[in-house]
């Protein structure tokens, strides 16, 4: 049950949030998102790494009809991106996270 009401939702984007297209076949739709593209540090048996992660923070609501295909394309700041996962939290926000194409 989500403590925050949508409006509460949409501010937090509002201030947080960038500018996000999202290409579904080939529907195009441009929404507001949390951009993160931390670092996961990972331990293996003799070695340690770093792994670079991406992912939106969304609006459940706002996640395209139909998304979550393997030709579908999110836009971010100039960089093109795969979706690998779309997650609902239960709370009426969404992680997706990403993979970068590379060209």
């Amino acid at each position: 049950m989500s403590v925050e009401s949508a409006a509460d939702r949409a501010a937090l984007l509002a201030d947080f949030g960038v500018s996000v297209s999202w290409t579904v076949g080939a529907t195009t739709s441009t929404l507001t998102a949390i951009f993160d593209h931390g670092t996961i540090p990972q331990d293996f048996d003799t070695a340690r790494a770093n792994n670079r992660r991406a992912s939106l923070t969304l609006r459940e609501a706002d996640v395209p009809v139909e998304a979550g295909g393997a030709s579908d394309r999110l836009t971010v700041d100039g960089a093109t991106w795969l979706p690998k996962a779309i997650m609902p939290d239960g709370t009426g926000m969404a992680v997706v996270t990403l993979e970068e194409v590379l060209s």
